[in-house]
């Protein structure tokens, strides 16, 4: 009997692991650029937590957007990497 909840003991703390979310640290270098040149440059660090490394590197991508700068018309790149 002892080893039926040996062994079940030994399932029940796999399985707990295994569901477990873990963290994932996303990490962009964000550009601005006015005219095609590069104003401002900042980094962004965000932490992801997701079950398996492909679903935070799904979430931690290169994006664009745009957005006034100094009353200026400007594209803001995102160059983002799970580290």
């Amino acid at each position: 009997m002892k080893k039926i909840y040996s062994f079940s003991l030994i399932l029940l703390t796999l399985a707990a692991f295994s569901s477990c979310k873990k963290e994932y640290n996303c990490v962009c270098n964000i550009n601005t650029l006015v005219n095609g040149k590069v104003v401002a440059n900042t980094t962004s660090r965000n932490t992801i937590r997701a079950v398996a490394e492909g679903d935070a590197k799904n979430q931690c991508v290169y994006f664009e957007t745009e957005e006034d700068y100094a009353t200026q018309q400007a594209v803001v790149q995102h160059y983002c990497e799970i580290r």
